[in-house]
């Protein structure tokens, strides 16, 4: 069996947004840089600036409309967001925070705890368990789940960072 790297994905902002990378430095050490580095905490979290669990940020699988979101990395911290029903923006995650629970906001479900506070992640980023990681998916195996749900799923709602082909 053959296979190659498809797709690379980093999140910038843990469970909001994704983007496309041509090529990704990876180490024994530690996930991809820059990968869920900024997670927003709901208002029923606790406040704190040590790992926690997903279910305390604001994360697809509780609003659903954050999948559409496309994000970018700036070399100079800042980060970019699009969305097809926002316009975009561009903020400094250190200074502007307030202006990401703006814009976050009218895609999120006012039924559920709304964000609070945008959090700087410890080291290698707030993935889903204390210890660095990468994930990995198989393009198969997306195929395989679409055609049994009956629809093409969308690989960026997997949250995956490296999406691997068999050839």
């Amino acid at each position: 069996m053959t296979a190659r790297l498809a797709h690379i994905f980093r999140h910038p902002i843990k469970g909001i947004g994704s983007e496309t990378l041509d090529k990704a430095t990876l180490s024994p050490d530690g996930a991809l840089a820059v990968v869920r580095a900024w997670p927003l905490l709901t208002a029923c979290a606790d406040d704190t600036d040590s790992w926690q669990k997903r279910r305390n940020f604001l994360q697809v699988a509780s609003g659903p409309k954050l999948a559409a979101i496309r994000s970018e990395q700036l070399g100079d911290g800042q980060i970019t967001l699009s969305h097809p029903d926002r316009p975009d923006l561009t903020f400094d995650p250190v200074t502007e925070a307030d202006a990401l629970r703006s814009w976050i906001a009218p895609l999120w479900d006012p039924d559920r705890p709304g964000p609070a506070r945008l959090v700087r992640a410890p080291g290698h980023g707030m993935t889903d368990i204390p210890d660095p990681w990468v994930s990995i998916g198989s393009l198969t195996s997306l195929k395989a789940l679409s055609q049994r749900a009956g629809r093409d799923l969308d690989m960026r709602r997997f949250r995956i960072n490296l999406w691997v082909e068999v050839l």
